[in-house]
């Protein structure tokens, strides 16, 4: 089983911890409702470290994310992200991402766990013809995700 470069720090608070698409997992520290409802009216923090991190860069980045993503990248400033999919050619969906603008020819692509080595694949087979390197480096980072009302002051 993988584990998150936090998991000993949740063992160590208590968290429970369950197994998830091969990883070791966090899914609650005191009871579903409660962090349900502080999540909603306060803030939650939330380990997805676990999540693919596919970095998409090169002179063609734009031209590349438009042609695999459903929403509009150009539409991404600087330090920004958007909500996508990626699909096939019969429309059904490859994966949902989540794609972050480091600048107009550097970006991360997060995919979903469990498909990661896929859904590298099928941008790898994507990117022919296109001046872009794709690159997994999942490995590489870890990631945090701050929800709720107060995340912006926290």
């Amino acid at each position: 089983m993988k584990k998150t470069p936090l998991y000993d720090i949740h063992v160590k608070l208590g968290a429970k911890v369950i197994e998830f698409g091969s990883w070791m997992m966090p899914v609650q520290y005191s009871n579903v409702i409660d962090e349900h409802i502080t999540t909603r009216t306060k803030v939650g923090l939330f380990d997805i470290c676990h999540m693919g991190e596919v970095l998409v860069f090169g002179p063609e980045a734009i031209e590349f994310l438009q042609h695999i993503a459903t929403n509009d990248i150009l539409k991404i400033e600087p330090g920004k992200s958007a909500y996508s999919a990626m699909c096939y050619e019969n429309g059904t969906v490859v994966d949902d991402i989540f794609v972050y603008c480091f600048n107009d020819d550097s970006y991360v692509v997060v995919v979903n766990a469990s498909t990661t080595e896929k859904d590298v694949a099928w941008m790898k087979k994507h990117s022919l013809g296109f001046d872009v390197n794709v690159e997994d480096k999942s490995e590489f980072y870890a990631m945090l995700s701050i929800q709720g009302p107060y995340a912006e002051k926290t």
